[in-house]
């Protein structure tokens, strides 16, 4: 009797020791998911300005663009006097 009782404290020791592990971890995932849904809050917060700057900057490099187009474009049409008019610049 003595010896299973011994036995009991030895298992109810480890329960115990098992119980007070699961309740930290417990505790660390708590605090991590806090963490998480306020990072998640401002990335939310965050993403239209994020959109709002990426379409200004294709808004720039639209405008940057289009002059180049525009004359790559009257030398695509008209290669002969393009050639000419660049040797008559030199």
């Amino acid at each position: 009797m003595v010896n299973m009782a011994s036995e009991f404290a030895a298992v109810a020791r480890s329960l115990q020791n098992i119980v007070g592990t699961v309740n930290n971890q417990s505790e660390q995932l708590a605090r991590t998911l806090l963490l998480l849904s306020g990072l998640i809050a401002e990335v939310r917060e965050g993403l239209p300005i994020i959109e709002q700057r990426i379409g200004q900057m294709i808004a720039r490099s639209e405008q940057g663009v289009r002059p180049n187009q525009e004359t790559l474009g009257a030398v695509s049409r008209h290669p002969a006097e393009s050639i000419q008019a660049t040797r008559a610049q030199r």
